[in-house]
């Protein structure tokens, strides 16, 4: 876990502008949903609660600056990130 983010796979070293590194698990659901599967769906395929899943995809969100679901698919496919 990292000081700066709270969050493993977050940090970036002060003034990094390069594009997030992701854990495995973050890697897995950004997969499923460009596959198109629903929450409840990819919550059952990574045996975390839709809560969890919720506010994995919010903060992968905000790291990728998406504003939603869909954008933040597009924009992990373009960065190379899944």
């Amino acid at each position: 876990m990292t000081e700066q983010s709270g969050a493993p796979g977050r940090a970036h070293p002060t003034g990094d502008t390069a594009r997030p590194r992701l854990t495995p698990l973050e890697v897995k659901i950004l997969r499923l949903m460009v596959q198109g599967k629903s929450l409840t769906q990819i919550s059952h395929e990574v045996y975390i609660s839709k809560g969890v899943l919720s506010r994995h995809v919010q903060l992968l969100m905000t790291s990728l600056g998406a504003i939603d679901r869909e954008e933040l698919a597009v924009k992990a496919e373009q960065e190379g990130l899944i």
